[in-house]
């Protein structure tokens, strides 16, 4: 399925760069090796290239990859027998997935109950998400586990990807403290999460991130070193406080609610910030006068072409 999947991905880029919204755009890193990281805005993949391929799939991360991204950034759930898996949703989107049988989904199926050989069965390419009508389809695509991630970036990287820079990741433990039993507890989330990081020897380019305040301070326990990500999506907290009692050297907050104020203030004491999810250019022109050190979209190409005219 790894091989097929790879190649009819391959296709529907060779596809999409060949077509007038991409026509002149190569797909590959446009930034030369050797440009300080200081003076780059760093892009992130939203769930690979949402926009672009279904989310949270291999091929999302492949055209991500080509697009020339800095970082794929991705979610994880935990099946019945603690595989770590890649995707948003704790119940399996019925928006964007197919039963084994190809019918449409109308119970809730949480990931948590599955094991992961039964999640596999489920086509999750077939569907274009109602949201997001520039997706390229990739029917049978299945939800893959992280360390398929893991696998399939360092077999493209450098060479497929175009860029002196490895990939990093940047992977948000999802977890709800108001639905406890969809997850492991944290500690078991959090092991099972660093012992594959650790296993692919990537703790220097992987970004550890949650919403849950409370994760974020069972990571740092577990790892002194580790990059860490608060995200935010309220303005009712000292974002910036709040981010640095968690351990976390990155703010990433809903960026309809950030300032510039909160961006000064988070720079002041030493945190990068990286907000989600910004998809057009009024968007990203804003982000930049804001002083954010990177962005995170569904449309990674658009902004890798956008960033190559648009300098901090």
């Amino acid at each position: 399925m790894l091989k097929k999947t790879t190649r009819t991905v391959s296709l529907l880029i060779a596809l999409i760069s060949s077509l007038p919204l991409f026509a002149g755009t190569q797909l590959a890193a446009t930034l030369p090796a050797g440009t300080p990281d200081t003076l780059l805005l760093e892009i992130q993949g939203h769930r690979g290239a949402r926009g672009n391929f279904p989310e949270n799939t291999l091929p999302a991360f492949e055209f991500a990859m080509q697009a020339g991204v800095d970082v794929l950034e991705l979610d994880l759930q935990v099946t019945r027998d603690l595989q770590v898996v890649v995707g948003h949703d704790p119940v399996l989107n019925r928006e964007i997935c197919l039963n084994p049988d190809g019918s449409r989904i109308t119970k809730e199926i949480r990931v948590i109950d599955l094991s992961w050989s039964e999640l596999r069965q489920f086509d999750c390419g077939s569907l274009v998400h109602p949201r997001f009508p520039r997706q390229k389809l990739v029917p049978g695509t299945r939800i893959p586990s992280l360390d398929e991630v893991f696998e399939f970036v360092e077999k493209k990287t450098p060479s497929s990807s175009g860029s002196a820079r490895p990939i990093r990741f940047n992977i948000e433990l999802k977890y709800d403290a108001a639905h406890p039993e969809w997850w492991p507890k944290r500690e078991k989330f959090a092991q099972l999460v660093l012992k594959r990081v650790r296993h692919w020897k990537l703790q220097d380019r992987v970004t550890l991130q949650s919403f849950d305040f409370e994760m974020v301070k069972v990571l740092r326990r577990m790892d002194a070193q580790i990059t860490l990500s608060y995200l935010s999506e309220t303005a009712a907290e000292d974002r910036v406080a709040r981010t640095l009692a968690s351990g976390a050297q990155i703010l990433s907050p809903d960026f309809d609610l950030l300032t510039e104020a909160e961006v000064r203030s988070a720079h002041a004491r030493g945190l990068r910030v990286i907000p989600w999810t910004l998809n057009s250019a009024e968007q990203w022109e804003k982000a930049i006068r804001l002083g954010v050190d990177g962005i995170i979209t569904d449309y990674p190409l658009d902004l890798v072409k956008f960033r190559a005219t648009h300098p901090r």
